[in-house]
Parts: structure tokens; C-alpha cells; sequence
């Protein structure tokens, strides 16, 4: 069996094991708690949840939960009932503020008060705690905890207290640590045995792009696994408890400072191991660092992620409640439309580009005219010794696209091969590449939600671990799937696409040159290319030139522009 299909093969195997050890955890009991019952939850944030678990057929409903809450004296922010997923019991969530703090971490619970709020009359009051939180006062009983809350059922009259000590958050900052630490350390000895092995440069190369490919897909999984079960997830409502006047507003702090952590977190883990295997992979193909290098590659860096922290807030409002569901989707949608329209613009003005020279500019845009493809301007890429020899067209309107070639690729090609090369990108354009990736993602994510909605009943009786450690990986090969397979055809497309516009010869040429300025593996497998969207050097020239035979002339200069 070919190495390539027995990597693929462990680790379709590795993800079967793991799902069936994530699908095992199952085992651990679910808590549900009896008709009849109330349940406090504090995770710390701005307000607590009251849950009233009402049985079946009960006459008891909002007017009962409102007399209550206001014999308690506890404010009315919210009462609504939500879908229970269980045929005994009717569940309505009242958001109010039930606490005393008597600091940032620290909480008491009036007992007297929250008696008032057993509309059941049958002394059954459960407490939902952050899994940090530990009880310090009041008659209390364990019930067991998992990764979101910790529980406890009252079973005297006496106030409770409970607190957060800040030893807590200890365990899970030293998993984060050990998690950065041991990928470094494996990264850093994977790349000195490759450097050291009797390969070939390019195979060397090829390795090295691997694991840093295998780093950035691996590691974020396993980062929000962390991020979920050791409770850090629970850690910006405690960082924004109090801060925001209304639950929208609260809700909104929320989702930013948890995309905000997130950012921190998977830079934290994926910057040293990126580092460490760049550093084996800058020697390998004599790339000298130079400070102009740094600040263009900073420029790079800014360019891709700038826009994301830009339209956050954008992101965040509408993943909050507070706002009708039109008005969420109407910003959702705004959101995508503002990002597709600037993006382009911002980042050339962000990233080092320059203008082309007057020859080669004449020449491409003689190219650009002849392909009907309407763009905004053809610039250079500076890469700051790089070698990257690469184009990319930018935006998908009219007039607001770019056509981008590095420096690199200027150096590395010929006139004929380069024109190959940006007859492909104008072929993306074309055929609105970017618009139909785009389409499949929000198709994919639309089925997603409807998955979700579907399934909704059977989720809620499956064990939150399980959710976290399974749908991740689901949706990490979902998007595999979908987007990488439709990257393959589409990278096809546009090849085929700059062969029928200048040539199958130019384009067999322009596509080895660039495999052999950057160094290509030039036979990849099926994982490869799902990963990289693209197929192998081989494997695109061996289409073409199974094509060549029927190739068709060069399309006249078409009377419409895309």
C-alpha cells in the first residue's frame, strides 16, 4: 500500500477511535432533575437563571412564577419557557438577581428568598454552580458536577454562600501550558530529524508544510476541547459579570471577550510551533530574516486579521438575544456584504504592494481586456525574500477586485508562463469561484442549523462532553469535505479555464515553474489537497495534457464583461 493512503487510512482509523472513546463517555449519567423542582443557576455572569420545572398537566404558568418573584423581591428581566426535550415537564427560565456579592467572587444566597420562589411547595431547590465555584456556607448536598456546572441540592433553611477561589483557574492555565509546551517540544524534534534525513529538499519541504498544516488544523481542536472542559469557557461572564446594564448588552461582552480569548489562546498554542518548524523550513530554502522582512510579514499578518477585529462587534449583536430574529439576520447579512466589499480595499492598502512596471502592467492588462474580466488594478506582491511565487485575485465585484503577483513570481517566470498563471486567477473570477465557495459555506452552515433544530430532542439527552469533544471534529470534516473537495474542482476549472485562454503549453510550464520556484511536492495525496484546496502539480498537469489533443482555440474577446 502506498505510504500516502496508509497515512490517510491511520487516520480515518485515529478518528474512529476517537469518536468511539467520545461516543463511550456517553456512559456518565445526564442530570435531570425531578417535576417539580427549581433550579438556581449562577455561572458568575451578570444575572442567574431560575429554572421552574413544571410537571406535565400542572396549572402552574407565568402569572404564579411573576406572584413569586415578587413576594422574593427578586427582579423580573426575563421570564420565557423554553423547550425542555422531556415529555413530563415544562421548563420556564426566569432571569433575575438573586445574589448578594460580597466580592468579584464571592456570592450569598438570601435562603428565606429563595424559598419564596418554590412555586411547587415541595422542597426540591437545586443549585447550578460555575465548576470552579466551591460552597463555603449553608445546608447543602452534593449532586455530582460535569463540565458546565457544578450542582447541589438545599437541604436546610440557613443562606448560602459560595466562592471561586482563585487557585482554581491554576489547573486549567498549566493545561494550556503543557499544551503549548509538549507540541513545541514534538514539533521541534520532528523538524531536526527531518533536516537531518537523506531526502530530498523539496520532499524535506513538503514535510515541514505538513506539520505545520497538521499544527494549525490539530491544535485548535484540541485548545477548545481545553477551552470547554476545564470551565474556561465560563471565563468571560466572569470577566464582564456586571458591566453591561442590559442582557443584550451583556450577552454581546460576552461573545466578544470569548472570541477575544479564543484569538489569545490559539495564538498561544500555534505560535511557538509554527515558529519552530519555520525556523527548520526558512533554512532548508536559504530564507535570510531581515528586519524588512519582519515588518512586511507583520503587514500580512494585519491584513488578514484586522478585518475580522474590525467587524466583530457586527458579529457579535447578532449572535446575542436581544434583538428579533430579522433584525440578527439582516446584520449577519450586512456583515458579509461590508467584509466582501472592503476587505480587498483594506488590504492592499495594508499589505506591501506596489505597482507593476509599465511593460509587464501593458502586457497582463492586454490579458485581463482579452478575458473580459473586469478589476480594479494588477499589483506586486512584495513578499520581503520570501520566495513565494504565487497570484491571487481579490474580492468578488467588479471593479472592486485585485490581481496580486509576488515578486517572486516575476523573477521565476517567463512572460508566457506568468501570463498562465494570471489567465488561472482571471479564470476564479470568471467563474465567481469566490461567490460559489462562499454559497457552499452558508449551505453548509444553513444545513448545520437545521441539523441542529432537527435533532435538537436527542442532543439535549446526549452528554455535553461528548457534544464537545464529537461535533467539533464532525464539523472540522464537514468543511473538509465540502469546501476542499469544491476547491479541487474549482482549481481545476480555472486551469482548464487559462489553458483555453493562452494555451495548455503555457499553462503546463507556468504551473511546474511555480511548483519549482516554491519548492512543490509535485505528487500529493488525496488529504493534501483536500486540506489545501488544491491538487497536486502531477495530477494538473497530466489533466491538461490529457486535454491537449481537444483543445479548443483561444476564446475571441467576449462582448460582455464579469
Amino acid at each position: 500500500m502506498p505510504v500516502q493512503r496508509r497515512r490517510s487510512l491511520a487516520l480515518v482509523v485515529g478518528l474512529a477511535a476517537f469518536l468511539a472513546v467520545a461516543v463511550a463517555g456517553q456512559a456518565a449519567a445526564r442530570f435531570e432533575p425531578a417535576p417539580g423542582t427549581v433550579v438556581v443557576r449562577d455561572d458568575f455572569s451578570r444575572s442567574e437563571v431560575v429554572r421552574f420545572l413544571v410537571p406535565t398537566g400542572a396549572s402552574i404558568g407565568r402569572p404564579e412564577i411573576e406572584a413569586a418573584a415578587a413576594a422574593a423581591g427578586v427582579p423580573d428581566r426575563g421570564l420565557e419557557e423554553r423547550a425542555s426535550g422531556r415529555r413530563d415537564v415544562r421548563e420556564l427560565r426566569l432571569d433575575t438577581s438573586l445574589t448578594v456579592r460580597s466580592s468579584f467572587l464571592s456570592r450569598r444566597i438570601d435562603a428565606a428568598r429563595l424559598r419564596r420562589l418554590d412555586v411547587f411547595h415541595q422542597n426540591r431547590l437545586v443549585l447550578e454552580l460555575h465548576p470552579w465555584a466551591t460552597v463555603v456556607g449553608g445546608d447543602v448536598r452534593p449532586l455530582g458536577s460535569d463540565l458546565l456546572f457544578r450542582r447541589y441540592a438545599v437541604t436546610g433553611p440557613a443562606d448560602l454562600a459560595y466562592r471561586i477561589p482563585a487557585s482554581a483557574m491554576l489547573g486549567p492555565l498549566v493545561l494550556v501550558l503543557l499544551l503549548t509546551l509538549v507540541p513545541y517540544l514534538g514539533v521541534r524534534a520532528y523538524t531536526g530529524r527531518v533536516a537531518a534525513s537523506g531526502a530530498g529538499t523539496a520532499d524535506k519541504v513538503h514535510r515541514l508544510r505538513t506539520a505545520m498544516l497538521a499544527a494549525a488544523l490539530v491544535l485548535p481542536l484540541a485548545l477548545t476541547a481545553v477551552w470547554v472542559l476545564s470551565g474556561l469557557v465560563l471565563l468571560p461572564g466572569l470577566l464582564v459579570g456586571g458591566l453591561a446594564t442590559t442582557g443584550s448588552g451583556s450577552a454581546a461582552a460576552q461573545v466578544v471577550v470569548t472570541m477575544l480569548l479564543l484569538a489569545l489562546l490559539f495564538l498561544v498554542g500555534l505560535v511557538p510551533v509554527l515558529w519552530a518548524a519555520g525556523r527548520e523550513y526558512r533554512k532548508l530554502r536559504g530564507i535570510t530574516v531581515t528586519p524588512a522582512s519582519r515588518r512586511g510579514s507583520a503587514r500580512l499578518a494585519l491584513a488578514f486579521g484586522l478585518p475580522l477585529l474590525l467587524w466583530l462587534p457586527l458579529v457579535a449583536v447578532p449572535l446575542t438575544g436581544g434583538l428579533p430574529a430579522a433584525v440578527r439576520l439582516g446584520l449577519q447579512a450586512a456583515w458579509v456584504v461590508l467584509v466582501l466589499v472592503t476587505v480587498p480595499l483594506l488590504a492592499v492598502r495594508v499589505m506591501p504592494t506596489r505597482p507593476l512596471e509599465h511593460a509587464v502592467r501593458a502586457r497582463l492588462e492586454a490579458l485581463v481586456e482579452r478575458a473580459g474580466v473586469r478589476i480594479r488594478e494588477i499589483r506586486v506582491l512584495d513578499t520581503r525574500s520570501q520566495q513565494v511565487a504565487n497570484a491571487v485575485v481579490m474580492g468578488p465585484v467588479p471593479r472592486l477586485r485585485y490581481v496580486l503577483v509576488t515578486d517572486h513570481l516575476l523573477e521565476s517566470l517567463d512572460q508566457d508562463e506568468l501570463e498562465a498563471v494570471v489567465a488561472h486567477e482571471l479564470g476564479h473570477a470568471k467563474q465567481h469561484h469566490v461567490l460559489v465557495k462562499l454559497g457552499a459555506l452558508l449551505l453548509l452552515a444553513v444545513a448545520v442549523g437545521v441539523g441542529v433544530a432537527l435533532g435538537s430532542p436527542l442532543l439535549r439527552s446526549v452528554n455535553p462532553t461528548v457534544l464537545v469533544l464529537v461535533l467539533p471534529v464532525l464539523l472540522v470534516l464537514a468543511l473538509l469535505l465540502v469546501q476542499g473537495g469544491l476547491g479541487l474542482v474549482l482549481e481545476r476549472r480555472a486551469d482548464e479555464y487559462a489553458a483555453g485562454l493562452v494555451g495548455v503549453d503555457p499553462t503546463v510550464r507556468g504551473l511546474e515553474r511555480v511548483a519549482e520556484a516554491n519548492l512543490l511536492k509535485r505528487r500529493t495525496g488525496l488529504l493534501w489537497n483536500l486540506l489545501t484546496h488544491h491538487p497536486g502539480v502531477a495530477q494538473r498537469v497530466e489533466r491538461l495534457r490529457a486535454r491537449q489533443p481537444h483543445q479548443r482555440p483561444t476564446p475571441p474577446a467576449p462582448t460582455a464583461t464579469a
